[in-house]
């Protein structure tokens, strides 16, 4: 069983943010989702498929949203960057995360 990563395939940033965890991905953890899909509208809200979010649902069901998936998705994931997933827990985070995703169509 994997974890499931719904993402914006339409966002030039998002495409590029899942190749590289993609390429990372060694121990092929994550499924990789579209969040245009049928099969995102069959699991996830209709608020949850505006693009704007990234969203992580766990093997185990535990669902995270927005920058607390990237973190936990980080910490999935091993290496440098996953110290970085403490970060799931301080909040605030999402703020800023809405910003970019607010904006992601302009990052290439």
């Amino acid at each position: 069983m994997t974890h499931k990563i719904y993402y914006d395939a339409t966002c030039p940033m998002c495409q590029k943010t899942v190749r590289r965890i993609r390429e990372r991905d060694e121990k092929g953890r994550f499924e990789y989702i579209p969040l245009d899909s049928d099969r995102a509208r069959s699991v996830l809200s209709p608020e949850l498929l505006k693009g704007d979010t990234i969203v992580l649902i766990e093997e185990n069901g535990k669902i995270w949203l927005r920058s607390k998936a990237v973190f936990r998705i980080l910490k999935f994931l091993g290496g440098k960057g996953s110290w970085l997933g403490f970060l799931v827990y301080v909040p605030g985070l999402d703020l800023f995360y809405r910003m970019i995703a607010h904006n992601r169509h302009l990052f290439r």
